[in-house]
């Protein structure tokens, strides 16, 4: 790697680590001493007063987005709540409704330093939570099917959602024509699965509008990674065969820091799948501190050696 260009090394050295890094010896569990609740309890809290308008906006963005953190959920209530309801700080919205089993409020822990459920140690700031099953049905309609697809799922897989979603709440909302999280796809014998597919309204006459934005996120956890390089080598083939239903797209790779780009990029390259378009790349901390679009990155082999360079690019879309 012969080049890196990025203003970030003239930020503070906190914005260059994720909160959304999963260590090899981590899991995640959940803090509620009350992990449930019934329809019927939601509906008495409601009739006493005690869930209100921001409680219920909540309860309806981890509804669509599965999981976020304290800090995204904050970010999120800002931008949609009136100027009455917008506060300095959710948190006792947020252990009301954990109190009440409403919402399920999640951590990290060390698993070497852990012996019994009941004796947790917090091994990172990042909190983050989801509704609980009882809260999830009380949100879901009966043909909705999206509350089956985080069952059983591996934690780094939660821990990419979760860097995914930071990413959507920064993405222009009222361009967003179509959102689908972990949109199943089939090739040959083969299953794999694309984190978000985003139809996207474009303003500009140079690309065909709406554009087919494929977004996949890449952790450094081992299992992460050997599960991105399998799902991508199998989008490339699959999107080689069908190139004409999506004549403008692009490729999104979120990565936990700059520094993952080229180890990355090369993964993907040494695949040699026939797919000859541009793949984009941003990293969580970015995604913080710019529009989403104006602040992306290629990896371009170098004509002099076989190492990649870093190009910052902006795309008017």
């Amino acid at each position: 790697m012969n080049n890196i260009t990025t203003y970030l090394e003239h930020f503070p050295s906190s914005l260059h680590n994720t909160p959304f890094h999963l260590p090899e010896n981590f899991s995640m569990y959940c803090e509620n001493h009350n992990k449930n609740c019934t329809y019927a309890e939601i509906d008495c809290l409601n009739a006493k007063g005690i869930l209100g308008t921001v409680d219920f906006t909540i309860m309806k963005l981890l509804k669509e987005y599965f999981f976020l953190n304290t800090y995204n959920i904050k970010y999120a209530l800002d931008h949609i709540l009136d100027e009455n309801y917008k506060k300095p700080s959710y948190n006792k919205n947020l252990k009301k409704l954990t109190k009440s089993g409403i919402l399920l409020r999640h951590s990290l822990c060390d698993c070497n330093k852990t012996t019994t459920q009941e004796h947790q140690t917090p091994g990172s700031p990042l909190r983050f939570y989801s509704l609980s099953p009882g809260a999830q049905s009380y949100m879901t309609t009966p043909t909705d099917i999206s509350a089956n697809l985080l069952e059983h799922w591996e934690d780094y897989k939660i821990m990419e959602l979760l860097s995914i979603n930071q990413l959507l709440l920064r993405i222009e909302k009222r361009n967003i024509i179509q959102k689908q999280h972990y949109v199943r796809k089939i090739i040959g014998h083969h299953k794999f699965m694309i984190d978000c597919h985003l139809k996207y309204h474009v303003d500009t006459r140079n690309i065909p509008s709406p554009i087919s934005i494929f977004l996949f996120s890449c952790r450094t956890h081992e299992e992460s990674k050997k599960d991105f390089i399998l799902r991508i080598y199998l989008f490339l083939r699959w999107m080689d065969q069908h190139k004409i239903e999506y004549p403008s797209h692009m490729i999104l790779i979120l990565c936990e820091s700059i520094t993952e780009l080229p180890l990355i990029h090369s993964s993907i390259m040494a695949l040699r799948t026939q797919y000859k378009y541009p793949i984009y790349y941003t990293f969580d901390t970015e995604v913080l501190n710019v529009p989403v679009f104006s602040s992306l990155y290629q990896c371009v082999l170098s004509s002099n050696t076989e190492s990649f360079n870093i190009e910052h690019i902006r795309l008017i879309i």
